[in-house]
């Protein structure tokens, strides 16, 4: 009972500056060294809840001390893009799509995540797949970066997303409009043939 009343203190207690970003307070308490913890065990939860307040210089150094990075991918949905970019190019930047991966890439491009900077080789068949679903779901910043940054050059392709376009809600079709047409490499987005 004692024990499960003090890792319970212990994971509360590290819970708050994880949230609140106060690094200081965690090195504070494991400088501490009495033998009473906070242990490892206690900052498995930190990690993710440093992670969903966009608190980027705990997230660092949490990982740092070796806390479990696939949390990390949690925060997407929270959409803390910085804590998120900083994760996956620190972890996921040497992922090979022939390894296994192309999962793992096409959730980070459909949260918002700049595929450039993984260094991936998506197939256009899955760009495609990003950016129809980027279009449904209103996600203007994924789709504006698909197809803005990445080529399409087959003419199916190109056909699909189109349409993907014309389904589109009102706002994505203002805001493609507004700020996809005056980008040259997206006029194909744009013609009827």
């Amino acid at each position: 009972m004692v024990a499960s009343v003090v890792f319970s203190f212990w994971r509360d207690a590290v819970g708050g500056p994880a949230r609140s970003g106060h690094l200081h307070v965690l090195r504070w308490m494991v400088e501490l060294k009495d033998g009473r913890g906070p242990w490892k065990r206690d900052f498995r939860s930190a990690l993710e809840v440093a992670a969903t307040h966009n608190c980027l210089d705990v997230v660092q150094w949490l990982y740092e001390r070796g806390m479990d990075y696939l949390k990390l991918l949690n925060m997407a949905k929270h959409e803390h893009l910085d804590v998120l970019q900083w994760t996956t190019k620190v972890i996921l930047s040497n992922w090979d799509v022939e390894n296994g991966h192309l999962d793992t890439a096409r959730w980070l491009s459909k949260h918002g995540y700049e595929i450039n900077s993984l260094d991936l080789s998506i197939s256009e068949d899955d760009r495609v797949q990003v950016v129809l679903e980027a279009l449904k779901n209103d996600k203007q910043r994924v789709a504006w970066w698909m197809l803005t940054r990445t080529r399409f050059e087959h003419e199916a392709s190109r056909q699909i997303i189109r349409d993907g376009i014309h389904r589109a809600s009102i706002g994505t079709l203002l805001w493609i409009q507004k700020d996809l047409m005056e980008f040259e490499e997206c006029s194909w987005c744009f013609t009827t043939d």
